[in-house]
């Protein structure tokens, strides 16, 4: 069964790293479950939430989490995350982390507490032995969440998917 992941991140249109990253992980075996890119005609059959809700299904059944730190990590890629923390995934960062102005604290200081657990890899001089050392690192990982941390982060997930919902 082929390794799979899903990357979060504000990706850029036409972003010359992610399809270069891409690459390179489809090069090793690694499947990228990204959700389908939904033409404009079925905008209306295919929601933001029923997009989320995909993403979110696609974090939680990768082997492990990649963030794209291309752009500041804001609320939305926090809470990709902090999926990503409550499932056990292992967290493997793809350039400078760096928080936008007005992520929320609490995803802030999660994200932070767990930082020492994350992968960190620089697209630009990552090759096919450093990913072969990497892959060879990534398992399931317990965070130690506590049951105070869980509800929090839960409700701040169950909190976006209502804003989220059509019947909102």
């Amino acid at each position: 069964m082929p390794i799979t992941t899903q990357i979060s991140g504000h990706i850029h249109p036409h972003s010359q790293s992610f399809y270069a990253l891409v690459h390179l992980l489809h090069h090793v075996g690694i499947q990228v479950n990204q959700p389908p890119d939904v033409p404009p005609s079925a905008q209306a059959d295919w929601s933001q939430y029923d997009r989320e809700v995909d993403f979110y299904r696609h974090i939680t059944a990768s082997d492990f989490h990649m963030v794209l730190c291309e752009s500041a990590i804001d609320d939305a890629i926090g809470l990709q995350i902090i999926q990503a923390l409550l499932k056990g995934k292992s967290v493997v960062l793809a350039g400078a982390l760096c928080f936008a102005p007005r992520i929320r604290p609490f995803i802030r200081e999660i994200i932070t507490s767990h930082l020492g657990r994350f992968h960190a890899v620089d697209i630009a001089e990552l090759d096919l032995v450093e990913l072969h050392v990497l892959l060879a690192q990534i398992k399931p990982v317990d965070y130690s969440l506590t049951r105070s941390e869980k509800t929090l982060m839960r409700s701040l997930i169950a909190a976006h998917f209502r804003r989220l919902s059509p019947s909102a």
